[in-house]
């Protein structure tokens, strides 16, 4: 109902005997309504509802405070068409709650309260009636009457809530007029009692779209009941509204001269171009449910109101036309040249005012739309039988029966003879399997379907379907067994670099070579580099939105230089290979590509710059420059730390949420001032003496500090040299180390050294110190610092060929060492259990395991219990 009826509402119910006030008391100030309308015409809903609470908390009567609020309420229903399917039911829950607390806090008279409660009512409806709006407009043909809509579970569910919950009040409202009759207004009484009946036929008029088939014709029969109640009772306007929800009804039920007739019947009531486009909507709908797409596309054509044939409905039941004709086309065995022209004369058309749809139009609208392109863009590939198969498969994957969508898509492949249906099928049947969990599986089906694509020359599908392979082989690479895992890496990395060689000009190449990357970046950082390179240069005209931007291929380059440079720091000449100095100089090109000064690739510069002083060669001719160590530093510092855009403003590439500019930027500050913190410590009285003269000739609580100074924290992001810096930070304690050192000074060392051995991945040196110290005499307090070091190293240390006896062996001393059920007992017990499990003793392990469990069930925490139980269930499972 209009604004309109409401403020008279209000003007009656405040003469009624209840309110002692005067009727211009409940009417707004002079051209605040007009205002207020104004705004939702032009969709600033936001702007009309900050205006609407201002001025009703100004406001000191109740009734034009509640008027107020139905204003609000009246934009939320313009907006809720608008919005996405996630946004919709928020708005609905908070405008029906904004109205619940007024009428519970402001005490409203009675009159005024049914008012509030009526829009309340109506609200609910009309959210209901909006869910199914998507699914309506683009109703195939085919869909059984008297069947359910299709609705997404969470749809569904919300537009059944709103139904109940509206149905549930309005009944109540009724009951509740019927008590108040003789102290109320009776146009009052009337004008609310005909508002609840027609909301609860649109309630019941929803549930009949999507409830159950044995629940639908008892509830049209319930329809049919309200809407010739609604009728006889009406005046013109509202006997229009009955007659056009009847007519919907009567469609929903396929009875298409029934239909015909309750709209020949409804155009002497039609007053405003809303009725006239409402009426014009249900004729086209009913057309294209015929199967008369040609007939609906006439009929659009033929309307002589401009502004009606461009209303976004008319427009989309014109798109819906197109393409139901498009698909009649498509259907025909053989057809002429004329026919053939109208093929692609419609499609043309499609397309233009799909592009034309898109941005236009939101919320219920657009979701149609997409729903309309999808379904186009569907038919082309497998046709439109085989495409309305795939529809109803994917409602399936909706509703998260991946299995039986599974089934049911590799019986569709089998059983098509249309080569582009079992390529479609297989796809989708492989990404279901990786869903699942099952790489045999999907690597089969995505394997066929690339050969599908391929034989019918759309390698771009192709590529597509062999990356999501490429996929599977990493994954089934990891999950192997040790045994294994050499046969599966050699068949991703052929994998990998047979896509490079058949898709090199796909867009899946991008991806590929950062597969590449990955496991090339440790042992031929070099030629990963050069992958690095090409995405730099390819992410110079477009990238993907889901790839990295040019600030962390830069950062990635940076790092890939480092490692090769401190892999041959000790090779005569190592910084003058020709192929190195090249992509340098391509580092700094494109470096220079952004002279910004608060571009965030500068930081990664100057970092690499910073760095590049620390990992030269760890020897006592080597000098150390610290003051170009201070210059990068400071230029790092420098650069701008308060840019709040997660956007730079000279790169239109957006940053990975997992490497945000600010938070790069503040870290980079960090590091740089903790480098410049260990320069000054360090620096001696000559800037050429070399970093290891530099802490030897230090005291060795500043040494500790300086180290702990060029450590960057174990929580900082990866950045280029760390791994590098802390392994030649390693080497130069190790160097330093004395045997002769007191035991409390080693001692202090230890946590230190663990810091080192986590960041630079090099575990041995720590446990060959601590099996050393193991050697000696301890007491407890010293055995359990030594047990807390070892206890926090990765469990990537048990795998290590080199670490591995040497922790092994630690264990087994610091539980010789223990008394048996005491903490370090425990601890070292539950360590050798899972280095058996690594080494490959799995019975070994879990005869462990069991002893313990039965001499100390409780493991002697909750979170080491928990790793004992989780350890032994992987034992027993893999017997």
């Amino acid at each position: 109902m209009n604004a309109a009826l409401l403020i008279i509402g209000l003007l009656l119910a405040a003469q009624a005997p209840e309110n002692a006030v005067t009727s211009d008391d409940a009417l707004l100030p002079d051209g605040q309504q007009t205002f207020v309308t104004a705004l939702h015409d032009r969709l600033m809903f936001d702007l009309a509802e900050q205006h609407c609470l201002r001025q009703q908390a100004a406001a000191t009567s109740r009734n034009q405070q509640a008027l107020w609020q139905l204003l609000i309420t009246d934009g939320c229903e313009q907006k809720l068409p608008l919005l996405s399917a996630k946004q919709r039911p928020e708005l609905v829950s908070k405008a029906a709650t904004d109205i619940t607390e007024f009428v519970n806090e402001r005490l409203p008279g009675p009159a005024t309260e049914i008012l509030l409660r009526v829009r309340q009512v109506e609200l609910l409806a009309s959210a209901a009636r909006f869910e199914c709006l998507p699914e309506l407009l683009t109703l195939d043909p085919a869909h059984p009457p008297q069947t359910p809509l299709k609705l997404h579970a969470p749809r569904r569910q919300f537009a059944l809530a709103a139904c109940q919950q509206g149905t549930d009040f309005a009944e109540a409202l009724l009951k509740h007029l019927d008590a108040l009759r003789a102290d109320l207004d009776p146009t009052l009484v009337r004008s609310c009692r005909l508002r609840l009946r027609f909301a609860l036929a649109h309630c019941t008029h929803t549930r009949s779209r999507l409830a159950t088939p044995p629940e639908i014709p008892a509830l049209l029969k319930q329809l049919d009941e309200q809407t010739e109640v609604l009728i006889r009772s009406s005046g013109d306007a509202d006997r229009f509204a009955a007659r056009l929800l009847l007519a919907d009804s009567l469609l929903d039920r396929r009875d298409f001269p029934a239909c015909q007739l309750q709209l020949r019947r409804l155009l002497p009531d039609i007053r405003s171009p809303g009725d006239q486009t409402a009426a014009t909507t249900l004729q086209l709908r009913a057309l294209l449910l015929q199967n008369k797409p040609s007939e609906a596309i006439q009929a659009t054509l033929e309307i002589n109101d401009v502004a009606q044939r461009q209303n976004p409905q008319i427009q989309l039941l014109h798109l819906h036309a197109l393409l139901r004709r498009h698909e009649l086309l498509l259907e025909l065995q053989k057809s002429s040249p004329q026919q053939q022209q109208s093929l692609l004369s419609t499609a043309t058309e499609f397309q233009q005012l799909a592009q034309k749809l898109l941005p236009q139009t939101s919320g219920v609208l657009l979701e149609a739309t997409q729903r309309l392109q999808q379904r186009f863009e569907l038919s082309l590939q497998v046709g439109p039988a085989a495409a309305t198969t795939l529809e109803q498969i994917s409602e399936r994957i909706a509703a998260a029966d991946f299995q039986t969508a599974r089934s049911e898509l590799r019986q569709l492949a089998a059983s098509s003879k249309q080569q582009s249906v079992s390529a479609f099928s297989l796809m989708q049947a492989g990404e279901l399997s990786l869903r699942l969990g099952d790489w045999n599986a999907a690597l089969t089906e995505l394997e066929q379907a690339a050969s599908a694509f391929l034989q019918q020359q759309n390698p771009a599908r192709a590529a597509s379907a062999d990356l999501l392979r490429l996929y599977c082989l990493g994954q089934l690479w990891t999950a192997a067994p040790d045994p294994e895992k050499p046969i599966r890496q050699t068949a991703y990395r052929d994998a990998v670099e047979l896509h490079l060689k058949n898709y090199s000009a796909q867009k899946t190449a991008f991806d590929a070579r950062l597969y590449r990357i990955r496991y090339l970046r440790a042992e031929a950082p070099l030629p990963a580099a050069d992958d690095v390179v090409w995405l730099l240069q390819q992410n110079i005209t477009t990238t993907p939105s889901s790839q990295p931007d040019q600030t962390t291929l830069l950062c990635l380059l940076a790092d890939l230089l480092i490692t090769h440079s401190a892999s041959h720091a000790a090779t005569p000449n190592s910084g003058h290979n020709p192929h190195q100095q090249q992509l340098l100089n391509t580092f700094r090109e494109y470096d220079a590509l952004n002279p910004h000064t608060d571009h965030p690739a500068l930081t990664a510069r100057s970092l690499q710059q910073a760095a590049t002083v620390l990992w030269q060669p760890a020897t006592d001719s080597n000098a150390i420059d610290w003051q170009q160590l201070a210059r990068a530093a400071d230029t790092a510092l420098a650069l701008p730390l308060n840019n709040d855009s997660a956007t730079d403003k000279h790169n239109t590439h957006r940053l990975p949420d997992d490497f945000p500019e600010l938070q790069q930027r503040c870290v980079t500050a960090a590091r740089c001032t903790r480098l410049l913190a260990a320069c000054r410590l360090l620096e001696p009285d000559t800037i050429t003496t070399p970093l290891l003269q530099s802490i030897t000739a230090s005291n060795p609580e500043l040494r500790s500090l300086a180290i702990q100074l060029l450590l960057p924290h174990t929580h900082d992001p990866a950045m280029p040299g760390t791994p590098q810096l802390a392994a030649r930070l390693s080497s130069l304690h190790q160097s330093l180390r004395q045997p002769t050192d007191a035991l409390d000074q080693q001692l202090q060392w230890l946590s230190l050294e663990a810091r080192l051995a986590k960041t630079s991945g090099n575990t041995e040196p720590l446990i060959r110190h601590l099996t050393e110290l193991l050697q000696q005499s301890l007491t407890p307090q010293q055995l359990s610092q030594l047990a807390a070091v070892a206890a926090v190293l990765p469990p990537q240390a048990n795998r290590n060929p080199a670490a591995g006896p040497g922790l092994i062996s630690f264990w087994q001393k610091i539980r010789n060492q223990s008394k048996s059920g005491d903490e370090l007992w425990l601890e070292a017990s539950l360590r050798l259990a899972e280095a058996a499990t690594v080494a490959g003793s799995r019975k070994e392990a879990l005869r462990m395991l069991q002893v313990v469990s039965v001499l100390h069930p409780t493991w002697g925490t909750p979170e080491r219990l928990q790793r004992a139980s989780d350890l032994q269930k992987q034992l027993e499972s893999a017997q």
